[in-house]
């Protein structure tokens, strides 16, 4: 007997729709809250293989890079991949509201 895996219903998009404030703390653990306007915004998280070149790219526009809360990201390795000037949020929040889908996002 086969079993089908349950699928979850498609989360709507929000290309397009005003940003809300991406609210979390940043690698250092300050409280910080980001409005998005006119930054690429990346969902990505320490682990992920396919991540990597994207961190390493990071710095070249004004990116913000939003990785999952510290209760599951590790704050001392998302600073040592988080280059220099591109801000970070660790918000699984955010990861939600945003139906940010698996990393990279």
């Amino acid at each position: 007997m086969a079993f089908r895996k349950a699928r979850r219903p498609a989360r709507p998009s929000r290309v397009g729709h005003p940003v809300d404030p991406i609210s979390g703390v940043d690698p250092t653990g300050q409280v910080v809250s980001v409005v998005p306007d006119g930054a690429t915004v990346y969902f990505l998280t320490t682990w992920c293989e396919p991540c990597r070149p994207v961190w390493a790219a990071l710095g070249r526009g004004r990116d913000l890079v939003v990785t999952p809360d510290p209760s599951t990201e590790n704050r001392r390795r998302v600073a040592e991949l988080a280059p220099d000037g591109v801000q970070v949020v660790m918000s699984s929040d955010a990861w939600f509201a945003y139906g940010a889908g698996p990393a990279p996002w």
